[in-house]
């Protein structure tokens, strides 16, 4: 019965570990948004797209990224960014001239991001 005990524990353990390791290494990067741990994170956003050198409206921006012009989120900007890097890859039918994407996390001042695609493909 010891040996069996010893095992179960150094499962345990390697597995307590892993956990606290992942924890740490996701509480300070840009993927935060995979944890499991709690949401620290509130983001303001405000989000301009111009498609064909028209800027999408409340209806336009739904349905192409299934969000708000304007809102908040418990999540960390880059999830926004990662999620409209991915569409404009896959989705090629409209040509987006630009994302301007002005965000806050946490009250500590605005920053932006900014995607943009010439009309020959190049990024």
């Amino acid at each position: 019965m010891g040996k069996s005990l010893s095992w179960k524990l150094m499962v345990g353990i390697i597995f307590l570990s892993a956990q606290l390791f992942r924890l740490g290494y996701i509480r300070f990067s840009a993927y935060h948004f995979f944890s499991w741990m709690p949401h620290d994170i509130q983001t303001e956003y405000y989000l301009d797209v111009y498609v064909n050198g028209q800027s999408l409206g409340v209806k336009e921006l739904h349905q192409r990224y299934n969000i708000k012009p304007h809102g908040w989120m418990d999540l960390s900007p880059h999830y926004l960014i990662n999620w409209m890097e991915q569409y404009e890859k896959s989705h090629s039918e409209a040509v987006t001239d630009s994302i301007n994407l002005r965000y806050e996390v946490n009250g500590n001042g605005w920053n932006t991001w900014t995607w943009s695609k010439r009309k020959d493909g190049v990024k």
